[in-house]
C-alpha cells in the first residue's frame, strides 16, 4: 500500500513501525482473491474486529443459532471472522480463551482469517519483522493514536508468548483472505482491502468507486466484506448496464461501539432471503439480480459486562483507556447511520433508524482509528 506522508516525513513514519507503514509481506493482489477457495452459504455472518470481546462472540453465536433455526434443517449458515478477533484481551488466559473459542467453533460452520493484530502479536512474520501494531494508519490519523495502538499490541504480544504455544501455531495456518458464495453473489472477505491485509482503500475516508469497480472485476467478486478501519460504512458500486450492482460493506467493529450514542458492535449479514430485511437491520440493500440481501446488523453483547472486563484489563492511564475510553462508554462520536450508508442506487436502499441513543455526550478524539 502506497502512503504519502508529506511534512510528517518518512523518518517519523518509520519510527512508528508497522503502526504507520504497511509491511511488504502484508501485500497481495485482487487477482489472488479470485483464486482462493470458495465456501457456500445460504446466510453468511461476517464479524471482523471482535477485539477480544468474548461477550461479542456470545452474541454472534446466538445470532448464528437463530439464523439456523429460522432457515430450517439443511440450511447453510456460516460465520466468518475476518481478523482482529484479538486486541484488548492482553492477558495470557484471555488470549488463549479467544483462540480456543474460535478454533472449537470450526465444525459448527465458523471460520477465521487473519487481521494485522493476529499477525503482529503472534509474530507470524518472525520477530525481526515485528515492529508495531500493523495498522498502517494513513497520515490523517495522528501519531498519538498510532503510538497507543503500538503499545496495546506490544502488551498483547507479551500475553501471546506467555500463553500455550498451540494458538500461535494455529494462527499461522489461517489465510489473509477468504471467499464465500451466497446465492448468485461471490463475497470476497478481506481484513483491509483488495491489495493488503492492512490496506485502507475500503475505508469511508479513502473509498474510490473506479478503483473498487476494477478490483471487483479482478477478484471475480460481487461484494467486498471488510473491517480494519473501525468505522462502519457501505457503498454500492455501479458496474455498468451489463453487470449487476456490486457492494462494499465494512462492518467497522463487532466488539466495540460503532455509532454515536450506541454501545454495540456491528457485523455484516449476506443472505439469500433477499426479499425481507431482518428486523434488526441498521441499514441494508437487496441486490435483486444477485439474489441476495446485504445488511449491517448490531452485535448486541452485554455492554455493561464488556465494560467491566475491559476496565479490568486496562486501568486509568493505560494506552487503551486513553485511546478508546470515550468510544467504549459513549460510542463513536459523530458517526451516524446516515453517514455510514452513503451510496449510489438510492432506490434500492433501505435504511433503518438507529436505536434510541444510550449515554450520548462527552468528548472523543477526532481520529477514527483502524486496528
Amino acid at each position: 500500500m502506497r502512503v504519502r506522508f508529506g511534512r510528517r516525513g518518512l523518518a517519523t513514519a518509520a519510527a512508528l513501525g508497522t503502526g504507520r507503514l504497511c509491511p511488504p509481506h502484508y501485500g497481495y493482489s485482487a487477482t489472488k482473491l479470485a483464486l482462493c477457495a470458495t465456501d457456500e452459504a445460504d446466510t453468511l455472518l461476517i464479524a471482523g474486529g471482535v477485539y477480544g470481546n468474548v461477550h461479542a462472540l456470545d452474541a454472534i453465536e446466538r445470532r448464528h443459532a437463530a439464523e439456523r433455526a429460522a432457515m430450517g434443517a439443511g440450511s447453510r449458515v456460516r460465520v466468518a471472522l475476518n481478523g482482529d478477533f484479538h486486541f484488548f484481551n492482553a492477558t495470557p488466559d484471555a488470549w488463549d480463551a479467544i483462540n480456543r473459542r474460535i478454533h472449537g467453533a470450526a465444525p459448527d460452520g465458523w471460520s477465521a482469517s487473519l487481521g494485522n493484530v493476529e499477525f503482529e502479536a503472534a509474530q507470524l512474520g518472525g520477530p525481526e519483522l515485528a515492529g508495531g501494531c500493523g495498522c498502517a494508519y494513513p497520515e490523517f490519523v495522528g501519531d498519538e493514536v498510532v503510538s497507543r495502538s503500538n503499545a496495546i499490541v506490544q502488551r498483547l504480544t507479551r500475553a501471546a508468548f506467555a500463553a500455550p504455544g498451540w494458538s500461535r501455531e494455529w494462527l499461522g495456518t489461517l489465510p489473509m483472505y477468504a471467499a464465500c458464495r451466497v446465492g448468485g453473489a461471490r463475497v470476497s472477505i478481506v481484513h483491509g482491502d483488495p491489495r493488503a491485509l492492512a490496506g485502507w482503500a475500503l475505508s469511508a475516508e479513502l473509498f474510490s468507486e473506479p478503483k473498487v469497480r476494477a478490483w471487483l472485476e479482478q477478484a471475480d467478486a460481487d461484494i467486498f466484506a471488510s473491517t480494519h478501519t473501525c468505522v462502519t460504512h457501505a457503498r454500492l458500486v455501479d458496474r455498468g448496464p451489463a453487470r449487476p450492482l456490486g457492494a462494499v460493506f465494512n462492518n467497522g467493529a463487532a466488539g466495540m461501539p460503532c455509532f454515536d450514542g450506541e454501545l454495540w458492535g456491528v457485523m455484516t449479514r449476506v443472505s439469500t432471503d433477499w426479499a425481507r430485511a431482518p428486523p434488526d437491520s441498521i441499514f441494508g440493500v437487496a441486490l435483486r439480480e444477485l439474489g441476495v440481501r446485504v445488511d449491517a446488523i448490531r452485535v448486541r453483547y452485554s455492554a455493561h459486562a464488556w465494560q467491566r472486563t475491559w476496565e479490568g484489563w486496562w486501568p486509568e492511564g493505560s494506552a487503551a483507556r486513553q485511546g478508546y475510553g470515550a468510544r467504549m462508554t459513549r460510542g463513536l462520536r459523530d458517526w451516524t447511520v446516515e453517514r455510514a450508508f452513503a451510496t449510489t442506487g438510492d432506490a434500492l436502499r433501505e435504511v433503518r433508524p438507529a436505536a434510541p441513543p444510550a449515554g450520548r455526550g462527552g468528548e472523543q478524539e477526532r481520529a477514527r482509528h483502524s486496528l
